[in-house]
């Protein structure tokens, strides 16, 4: 799988720190034994590796330590409602936590309006995903949206990530524009 994206990362001319995989944590435990080569052939390349829907599954914490994961995404039943459901409050700060003291970058899913944006960035969240920023959409409608937020870029935030040498990198400036993501 690894020479498989090695190849089209070359034939497309596009960088490997462009590119992130989201790995669910069940494919991961599922496979653990013959994932392992693959995951570190693919941080070798520079490629970003996500763990998708953290906490949903039976999560192991040796499996953080043993896997080249750049990034938890954390899954939206733990976002939904958080500032005022206090289990999912702690399952939060729990996880960016232990994200952070592993050196991963931490996602917030499903952000689906600006109480749930302040909770996660209050945390320590890097990034957000969610209706909040912009609901489902098709393709002509995805490049009108991203020129009106690359029209807000000079006044609001922006915010980069990128995988250099095999970590991911976040940076943000301002505040982010409402109805607008951008993840690397």
């Amino acid at each position: 799988f690894a020479a498989r994206v090695a190849n089209l990362l070359r034939e497309s001319e596009i960088s490997p720190a462009l590119l992130e995989l989201e790995l669910t944590e069940s494919m991961v435990m599922e496979a653990s034994s013959s994932i392992q080569s693959t995951l570190d052939a693919l941080r070798q390349l520079g490629v970003c590796l996500s763990l998708d829907d953290f906490g949903t599954g039976f999560s192991s914490l040796g499996y953080l330590r043993r896997f080249p994961i750049d990034r938890l995404k954390i899954d939206q039943s733990f976002v939904r409602d958080v500032d005022h459901t206090p289990v999912n409050a702690s399952i939060v700060q729990a996880v960016v936590a232990l994200a952070r003291s592993l050196g991963m970058e931490v996602v917030a899913e499903g952000v689906e309006n600006e109480a749930e944006l302040a909770f996660v960035a209050g945390c320590g969240c890097d990034e957000s995903q969610g209706y909040w920023h912009a609901r489902p959409m098709s393709g002509p409608d995805l490049r009108i949206w991203v020129q009106e937020y690359d029209s807000l870029r000079d006044t609001r935030t922006t915010a980069v990530s990128s995988c250099e040498g095999g970590r991911c990198h976040h940076s943000e400036r301002g505040s982010a524009p409402a109805g607008a993501e951008h993840t690397g």
